[in-house]
């Protein structure tokens, strides 16, 4: 199953035209990087307390709420299970404590949030939030229990969604990437890539309002073309 992350090029107003006139003569994972350190400045500042403790990890609830919580003693987990990209990767755990919750738009702080998959699940700061079927099985990735990232970046740009422009981002469970496709105003616009799960490019083309333009190049898995 894939995640899907997304990168909105509209969130810095003051850096909005550099930003885009950067763009127009990058690649597109240099797009992303450009993004990337714009967009999460203002957030990795305010943060950086939390972001230096590897006890801290991070959940994206209802209206782009992030939940902070932290690893008690007797947390359980499944960090141990083999992955990729532990930045990226998708963990769950039976129980942790709420630290904080930010509305990502805004950094503002709120007291509440809500799920995005149980809505009646509530985390609130001070509190503990626990589950008591916790499946033990650590490579059951979806199964049940508390689900987070170990980065915030990818805690904030879980299901995030842009109406102007933006770079939707897929990860294999393990945090391997698995695609990478530019949308503006809500249309597939610009160059999509996509990867072998050994991280491999398979293939790449690029889209008009939706629609393919020109002819994909097709790799096999150790990345020769084979299709153009």
């Amino acid at each position: 199953m894939k995640r899907t992350l997304e990168l909105d090029i509209e969130t810095t107003k003051k850096h909005k035209y550099e930003i885009i006139n950067i763009l127009d003569n990058a690649d597109i994972l240099e797009k992303v990087d450009i993004i990337n350190h714009i967009y999460f400045n203002p957030i990795k500042i305010k943060f950086a307390h939390y972001i230096r403790n590897p006890d801290y990890i991070y959940k994206k609830c209802w209206n782009d709420l992030v939940v902070i919580l932290k690893k008690l003693d007797d947390s359980i987990t499944n960090e141990f299970r083999n992955v990729i990209n532990p930045s990226c990767a998708y963990y769950r755990a039976n129980k942790l404590l709420v630290f904080h919750i930010f509305d990502q738009t805004d950094l503002s702080e709120k007291q509440f949030a809500s799920s995005m998959h149980q809505s009646n699940f509530i985390y609130e700061v001070g509190k503990i939030v626990s589950v008591n079927n916790y499946d033990t099985n650590y490579n059951n990735v979806y199964s049940t229990g508390i689900h987070y990232f170990k980065t915030i970046e990818t805690a904030c740009l879980y299901q995030y969604r842009s109406s102007t422009h933006a770079f939707i981002k897929m990860y294999y469970d393990n945090g391997q990437l698995y695609n990478i496709i530019e949308y503006k105003f809500s249309k597939k616009n610009g160059q999509y890539i996509e990867y072998y799960p050994n991280g491999k490019k398979k293939c790449e083309m690029n889209y008009e309002n939706n629609k393919l333009k020109g002819a994909p190049i097709q790799y096999d898995i150790h990345e020769n073309i084979i299709l153009k």
